[in-house]
């Protein structure tokens, strides 16, 4: 659980250092126990990551040996379980839902309501009362610039500012967005820190915004089709 540089290690016996994530390390890790059945930890999924990518430059025929240093008892609750991989952004290929652009063409098509940043807050307000909508994207020559909430209209009137306030004043210019080709499983984090996925591409242009209620409907969906293809 901490970095630190052993008393025994002596650099000058190392020829090459591979450098790894934590991604690749737990993915493979996953991997040896699921395809394996060797219940090995995080370091361990290290090293074999680490070893692969030296096989990949040694001649047909050789023999690669891996010593796993550790093992899966302190990882319980850690990369083994799928929700933690989930909320840590580690994405498992072999649990994929899929991309982003997946997701869109599964649900039902509905407008992408955006704002101009230079509108006013009073403008917002409409707009959120017209389509039903508690939470909107500001932009700015057609790029995404910020995000504007209900919640956030609400307390800045309450607190006296004024209903021609620009938005650009006021707005959320950190904002949570995602690709189209991006993997689906980015969408869970977002959605328990309360935002919406705001779809982008190339050039930072909205393309849609989702919900948790669309992730919900879309996970449903699926799940009816692979219900329905194994009967």
């Amino acid at each position: 659980g901490y970095d630190f540089i052993p008393d025994v290690l002596n650099r000058e016996l190392v020829d090459r250092w591979i450098k790894s994530n934590d991604a690749d390390s737990f993915r493979v890790a996953r991997q040896l126990i699921r395809q394996e059945g060797l219940l090995c930890g995080g370091s361990s999924g290290t090293a074999v990551w680490a070893a692969l990518q030296v096989a990949k430059d040694m001649p047909r025929g050789s023999r690669v040996v891996v010593i796993l240093p550790d093992s899966v008892r302190n990882y319980m609750t850690k990369f083994v379980d799928d929700a933690w991989m989930r909320q840590n952004g580690f994405v498992d290929a072999a649990s994929s839902l899929g991309t982003i652009q997946d997701m869109i063409r599964t649900l039902p098509r509905k407008p992408v309501i955006t704002i101009d940043d230079d509108q006013t807050l009073a403008h917002a307000v409409g707009l959120f009362k017209q389509y039903g909508i508690s939470q909107m994207p500001c932009v700015t020559g057609g790029r995404l610039s910020g995000i504007v909430t209900e919640s956030d209209v609400l307390q800045l009137l309450v607190d006296g500012r004024a209903g021609d306030t620009p938005l650009a004043e006021v707005m959320v210019r950190k904002v949570s967005t995602v690709l189209p080709n991006d993997d689906a499983q980015r969408l869970p984090p977002m959605f328990e820190r309360g935002e919406v996925a705001i779809v982008v591409n190339s050039d930072r242009a909205v393309t849609s915004v989702l919900t948790k209620m669309d992730f919900i409907d879309y996970i449903s969906r699926r799940a009816n089709l692979n219900s329905a293809l194994q009967k």
